[in-house]
């Protein structure tokens, strides 16, 4: 029993990148090796941000064009940028499309799912 304490006390366990733990991989007590899976590990240092356009506006957007994301609360403008792309693909049933950005998320003020009013 020392022995495996002293092996566990020795581990280390390493991220491939920096973030924010997400999920749980694997249930308690189960072996692992070296180079398992143990978490699902979400980098907010930039976030993508996936904009649903209603199929009417999606002529108006292209890579450029600028757009805004309004505080839920206020309405206010609490950042500002520019569309990096626009799918061909529509959502026939939602009769949508979508638009894509990348942010900075200094103090990882966003997280991965939000959504917010743009």
């Amino acid at each position: 029993m020392r022995r495996a304490e002293r092996e566990l006390a020795a581990c280390t366990i390493r991220a491939p990148f920096t973030g924010v733990v997400s999920g749980l991989e694997v249930a308690e007590l189960t072996w692992i090796t070296a180079n398992s899976e143990l978490f699902s590990i979400t980098a907010l240092d930039s976030v993508q941000l996936d904009i649903e356009i209603l199929v009417d506006e999606l002529n108006m957007l292209q890579t450029g064009t600028p757009f805004q994301i309004l505080s839920p609360k206020n309405g206010q403008v609490i950042k500002a940028d520019r569309i990096l792309g626009v799918s061909p693909q529509i959502d026939e049933k939602r009769h949508t499309g979508q638009a894509f950005a990348r942010l900075s998320n200094p103090g990882r003020r966003w997280k991965s799912g939000q959504i917010l009013p743009v």
